[in-house]
């Protein structure tokens, strides 16, 4: 089922369009930020965001959003494209997100599709050449395919430029699968041997081995009893996936409800803020990406397509939803 309707915000007219699965998964979508604005199964939310749609639209915590033209930090906003060097809008001291304004407060234009086996959603937009400092045109087109009989939704991106530029693009959405309990006694699963170590300013500083904290090759919630954490711990790194299948795995606290990512990105970018309760921090973000502090990874040619996918699949043990 298909629902489009017009909402009066703070930003203006802004679409909010909802497709509804037969296995009761509901996930209503805006034009603004071509975001995620929520997302639950049976009438379980699942996504975590504040409750009202005009904080949402306008948070600097990036509920659901789409980043780009870049996600993550560039170091003082400065970046070289072929021996010339770019200054990129900032956030705060760094480029973060793409800059002040990123994709993420856009408006998208959007069409939908119906195919036999999902709903499609396609979303687009033209950065302009130097918006944000970025040099290039850069049609983009973003997909989200939703599954008839699946609980199962594919992020698709889809994007390509008239001169050469950098590109990295991602889905912000924060999930919260423990429903009415704190977010940080959801288990992860991460297949990677490496994350990033980074700088009191997140900045990027080597690659590491995981080592206690950081390793997630066995599940484990986030607030592990079993792990020493030192004062104002927190998760906002990238993990380097090393190829198995899954990428990664959310659970319940209970293991009841599962969220299983697979994705062509070669990092998964978790954020959970400090790990105290925060009420300002609702869920856990986990981001599909490229190597965010690594321009060769992020360059992007001229008329080269880029092309990535990631798929969220909820598997719900019996009626636990119902």
């Amino acid at each position: 089922m298909i629902n489009i309707s017009e909402v009066n915000t703070k930003v203006g007219q802004v679409k909010l369009i909802t497709i509804t699965n037969e296995e009761g998964m509901k996930i209503v979508f805006t034009s603004f930020g071509a975001a995620i604005y929520n997302l639950s199964i049976n009438d379980k939310l699942l996504s975590a965001q504040e409750d009202e749609l005009d904080a949402f639209l306008t948070s600097g915590r990036f509920h659901g959003k789409t980043i780009g033209r870049t996600c993550g930090r560039i170091k003082n906003g400065k970046i070289k494209i072929n021996e010339k060097t770019y200054s990129i809008s900032k956030y705060w001291k760094h480029s973060l997100h793409g800059g002040k304004l990123g994709f993420a407060f856009r408006f998208f234009d959007f069409e939908i599709k119906e195919e036999n086996e999902y709903i499609q959603l396609i979303f687009k937009y033209l950065a302009k050449d130097k918006e944000e400092g970025y040099p290039g045109n850069l049609m983009v087109n973003l997909i989200y395919n939703i599954y008839r009989k699946e609980n199962k939704i594919d992020i698709i991106f889809d994007a390509i430029s008239d001169c050469d530029t950098v590109c990295n693009l991602t889905n912000h959405t924060y999930f919260n699968l423990n429903i009415d309990e704190c977010f940080l006694n959801q288990k992860m699963l991460i297949n990677a041997d490496q994350y990033v170590e980074i700088d009191k300013e997140l900045i990027f500083k080597k690659y590491q081995n995981v080592d206690e904290f950081f390793d997630f090759r066995k599940i484990k919630p986030f607030m592990d009893s079993n792990v020493k954490y030192k004062k104002n711990s927190f998760y906002d790194h990238d993990f380097v996936l090393n190829g198995t299948k899954p990428n990664a795995i959310l659970t319940s606290s209970d293991g009841k409800i599962r969220l299983e990512i697979d994705t062509t990105y070669p990092i998964l970018h978790i954020y959970t803020g400090t790990l105290e309760v925060n009420t300002k921090i609702l869920g856990v973000a986990i981001e599909c990406e490229k190597k965010a502090f690594d321009k060769d990874d992020i360059f992007l040619k001229k008329d080269e397509r880029y092309y990535q996918k990631s798929t969220y699949k909820f598997i719900v043990e019996g009626d636990y939803l119902c």
